[in-house]
C-alpha cells in the first residue's frame, strides 16, 4: 500500500497516516479471527496459541513470492523516522489509557479479575475477549511503522524469539500495569544494547529474568499498579516518616 501511495505524491504525513491505519486494521482482523478460534482456551494455552500463530504467519510469508519470500521485502518507502515513531508510540498510549478507563476497558479488567464473577453478573465474554483482542492487535501497527522505517522487512526477525522479547517485556513490567510495560521496555531495549557485543547470551539472560520473575515476583515490577508522581511522593513521604520513627525510638 505504500508504494501505491507513493504515485500519488501525497504528503508524508498522510501517507504515515493511511499506512498506520491500514495495518492495524489489518492485525486487528487476524487478532480477531485469532481469538474467535481460541476462546474456549485460557492461561497457557491461549499464550501457546498465539505464540504459535505467529509462528505459523512467518512459514507462510516465507513461502509467498508475492510477499517477497525467506528474502522478504526491499525497497519499501521510508516515511518514518524515530521523532515519528514517538509521537505516535505516546498517541498510542494515550489511546490505550483513555479505553482502558472506558466501559468496555472496565469489562476487560473484570474478566481479568474475576471470569466467573463477571459471567454471573451477565456480562457476555466471548463480546468482550474478541473486542480486547481485535482492540489489542490494532497496535501491532508497530511493525508497519519499523518496515517504513528500516525500507526491508524479513519474515525472520519476527520469530519465535522476538514474541519471547515481547513477552518478556510484558511480564516484567506487570501484567496489568501500562507504564511498567513501558519502563520494561525501555530497560530491554537498554539492555539490548550493552549485550550487543555478547548477543549469544541475550536470550539466556532473559531466561534468568523470567525465571527470577516467577520465583520473587509473579506479578512483575509494577503488577497491576501504574506509575503516577502522587503515588510516588506518597511511598517517599512513608519512606521518610519511618526513617524519622525509627530514628526517634533509638533516642528513646
Amino acid at each position: 500500500i505504500s508504494k501505491i501511495l507513493v504515485n500519488y505524491n501525497l504528503p508524508p504525513v498522510v501517507q504515515l497516516v493511511l499506512v498506520s491505519l491500514f495495518g492495524g486494521l489489518v492485525a486487528a482482523l487476524f487478532g480477531f479471527l485469532v481469538g474467535a478460534s481460541t476462546l474456549r482456551l485460557r492461561g497457557d494455552y491461549l499464550a501457546i496459541i498465539t505464540l504459535a500463530f505467529g509462528e505459523i504467519v512467518k512459514y507462510i510469508v516465507q513461502n509467498l513470492d508475492f510477499l517477497g519470500g525467506a528474502t522478504g521485502l526491499n525497497n519499501i518507502p521510508r516515511i518514518i523516522d524515530f521523532s515519528n515513531s514517538y509521537f505516535i508510540v505516546v498517541i498510542s498510549i494515550v489511546i490505550i489509557a483513555m479505553a482502558m478507563t472506558s466501559r468496555k476497558g472496565k469489562e476487560i479488567l473484570s474478566i481479568r479479575e474475576n471470569e466467573i464473577a463477571a459471567e454471573n453478573i451477565g456480562m457476555r465474554l466471548n463480546r468482550i475477549k474478541l473486542y480486547g483482542f481485535a482492540f489489542s492487535a490494532f497496535f501491532a501497527v508497530g511493525g508497519s511503522l519499523f518496515a517504513h522505517n528500516v525500507g526491508i522487512l524479513k519474515p525472520d526477525k519476527f520469530g519465535f524469539l522476538f514474541s519471547i522479547e515481547i513477552l518478556v517485556m510484558v511480564v516484567l513490567g506487570g501484567l496489568g500495569s501500562i507504564t511498567g510495560a513501558i519502563l520494561s521496555a525501555i530497560l530491554l531495549t537498554s539492555l539490548n544494547e550493552v549485550l550487543r557485543d555478547v548477543s549469544q547470551f541475550r536470550y539466556l539472560v532473559y531466561a534468568i529474568i523470567l525465571i527470577a520473575l516467577m520465583i520473587f515476583r509473579p506479578t512483575g515490577i509494577f503488577g497491576t499498579k501504574e506509575f503516577t508522581f502522587a503515588g510516588t511522593k506518597r511511598r517517599l513521604n512513608r519512606i521518610r516518616n519511618y526513617r524519622n520513627n525509627k530514628a526517634e525510638s533509638k533516642k528513646s
